[in-house]
């Protein structure tokens, strides 16, 4: 019988969790000597990134080539962790008995966990003890993920969330990953409110609604509406308003720029509905605030 190829740990793996952070994927494979048919070789494409090796089981010992150079990871005990440099080509050949969990983390989910969180980026993931750490936290969020793979859950919500649990226990406790400055209670996301301003502010003519703008956060229209004035200490109305006046002294210094012009290209209703909020905000009426500042520049 022709012998098998090599395996793909996170391509080929018959159970398989993924899911994304910040729009960045994040997968989980397990797989088990029965997966192989065999003593066989797999591996791991390369990749802007890291990879967690979680051996469930006791491992006996395997042969590992790391762009080319052999090394020999000796006997494992149990539930023993350690991080792989996915940025290097990854090949091992896997013994008579074993069972894995592998965890593909790359730097853009790693990024974007830190921007949702507001801490510092990770740049590295090492284990303190290179063959023996063991990390109970690890090995029941990986006990889920596996209960969530036999009922069929992959993909869903819940898979998500333990990836995401997963990611940023391993960012903390092996990347250093610290909160930059605390978080605000009951306020958006870092993320959310990144992706509410920058919709908001790609639409100051057409004005995003309330509704799109809680399911690109993924809330409740109410719960939206309140997070992001505890965020950024205004409506959303009330946010797009101050944008758009700031727009609008932009090109008041543009004096060939008629008032009625600059309120259509700011998204007011007409020259009297630009007029009213302009004032209110700036503290004066366009024509006055054009003929305070010119020649500021």
């Amino acid at each position: 019988m022709a012998s098998l190829g090599p395996f793909d740990v996170f391509t080929a793996a018959p159970r398989a969790l993924s899911g994304q952070i910040g729009g960045a994927d994040v997968r989980l494979a397990h797989v088990a000597d029965v997966d192989l048919g065999g003593e066989r070789l797999i591996y791991a494409e390369p990749a802007e990134g890291f990879m967690l090796v979680h051996h469930v089981q006791p491992l006996p010992g395997k042969d590992v080539w790391a762009d080319g150079k052999h090394r020999r990871v000796p006997a494992l005990a149990p539930s023993t962790l350690y991080f792989v440099d996915l940025r290097t080509p990854q090949t091992a050949r896997m013994p008579a008995r074993f069972e894995v969990v592998d965890l593909r983390l790359t730097l853009a989910a790693l990024d974007a966990l830190a921007d949702d969180l507001g801490a510092t980026r990770v740049t590295s993931l090492q284990e303190p003890d290179r063959w023996s750490t063991r990390d109970p936290v690890v090995d029941r969020l990986h006990a889920a993920a596996c209960q969530a793979l036999l009922r069929g859950d992959a993909g869903t919500l819940l898979a998500s969330h333990l990836l995401h649990a997963l990611v940023a226990h391993l960012a903390i406790a092996y990347g250093g990953m610290k909160l930059k400055r605390p978080r605000r209670t009951g306020g958006l996301a870092p993320w959310q409110q990144r992706r509410a301003t920058d919709l908001l502010f790609a639409n100051l003519v057409k004005e995003a609604s309330l509704s799109q703008l809680a399911q690109e956060c993924r809330l409740s229209a109410s719960h939206f509406s309140r997070a992001f004035k505890i965020s950024t200490g205004l409506s959303p109305q009330a946010w797009l308003q101050q944008r758009r006046v700031d727009r609008a002294k932009e090109l008041l210094r543009d004096e060939d720029l008629s008032l009625g012009a600059i309120a259509q290209t700011c998204g007011f209703a007409d020259q009297r509905h630009f007029t009213r909020i302009f004032g209110r905000i700036a503290g004066a009426p366009p024509a006055h605030w054009r003929r305070l500042h010119r020649g500021d520049d």
